[in-house]
């Protein structure tokens, strides 16, 4: 399951603040054999990690910068005539359910983690708000053709995604049989299941899903570009045997990508549009400008070396045999 930044260090920034609150003084946390542990000394050991946990994933700074960025973008939304309604925050919040796989096993996550239903949403308020005012900045600031031409010239090779399935085997003889076998009318899928030594594809009827052609080796990359649609193509050699392509969509056109160079356009200019926002903005933060704020969380986070992200995204899938190494 892949979780947001943001999410990830307001979830935990809930369990730390969460964490060890609330005891009378001279109460008892743990008996050993009769000998008594304060819980003055257990919240004494909880409060100094809290402190370094929070200095290291740079919590205070990652928490600010997103409330004062929601502000401005409330403000800017509020300036638009723009209403947020419980619909809108629901999006999200089910998206988080489904994410943890249920109401069952999200609740249980919850408890675990010490956090409640309510601070959840209250930490899901800014991917709502985020969405809404990058639709708003997407509406008002439509990029023209010649700009989507100029984008699309200069970033083509990172654009373009072919969707493509093949077979591989390990010589060329076994390649002609394997297309002689197709051209007789087996299907594709169940040949490459019985014969691709790429077996990672193989499990799919030999498909590479949609993806870059930059991912793979030259030969394999220069196939899949100048094939036509559907063709049954001839042997290819690469370094990992004899590949038998098919290319069933291209995506190399404007018209093709027009909607990819958009997102794409509208996402480098809103960044640094909501940033002007923040920069243009009068922050003050407890009575200090967020400049000074800032520093002092560097000064603090500097007494702390930053530990190894523990919190990271799943890794990605092994790549197929036509894929560069």
């Amino acid at each position: 399951m892949k979780i947001g930044k943001k999410f990830v260090s307001l979830a935990l920034a809930g369990m730390l603040l969460l964490a060890g609150c609330g005891s009378g003084s001279g109460a008892t946390y743990a008996t050993v054999n009769g000998d008594k542990i304060p819980k003055a000394k257990y919240e004494s050991q909880l409060d100094l990690y809290k402190s370094m946990i929070a200095a290291q994933y740079r919590l205070p700074s990652t928490i600010r910068e997103s409330l004062i960025q929601e502000q401005v973008m409330l403000q800017d939304l509020k300036k638009n005539k723009i209403e947020l309604t419980d619909k809108d925050f629901a999006v999200e919040y089910d998206k988080a359910v489904k994410a943890y796989g249920g109401a069952a096993n999200y609740s249980n996550t919850l408890k675990q983690l010490g956090v409640t239903d309510e601070q959840l949403k209250e930490s899901l308020r800014f991917e709502t708000i985020s969405r809404k005012h990058k639709a708003l900045y997407n509406e008002q600031h439509k990029p023209s053709d010649a700009e989507i031409k100029q984008y699309f010239d200069k970033n083509k090779d990172a654009l373009v995604t072919v969707e493509a399935r093949h077979i591989l085997v390990k010589t060329e003889d076994e390649a002609k049989k394997v297309k002689e076998r197709l051209a007789k009318g087996e299907k594709f899928e169940d040949v490459a299941k019985a014969v691709s030594l790429d077996k990672g594809s193989a499990e799919n009827g030999g498909s590479l899903g949609s993806t870059s052609p930059s991912k793979f080796v030259n030969e394999f990359k220069k196939a899949i570009l100048e094939q036509k649609v559907g063709e049954i193509g001839n042997p290819v050699k690469t370094q990992f045997g004899y590949h038998i392509i098919q290319v069933q969509k291209r995506n190399d056109t404007v018209e093709a990508l027009k909607d990819q160079i958009i997102e794409k356009i509208n996402g480098e200019k809103y960044t640094a549009y909501l940033q002007k926002l923040v920069q243009d903005a009068d922050v003050k933060i407890e009575g200090e400008s967020a400049s000074q704020a800032s520093k002092q969380d560097s000064a603090k986070g500097s007494a702390q070396e930053p530990a190894q992200a523990s919190i990271q995204e799943s890794a990605a899938p092994a790549e197929s045999s036509a894929a560069k190494n």
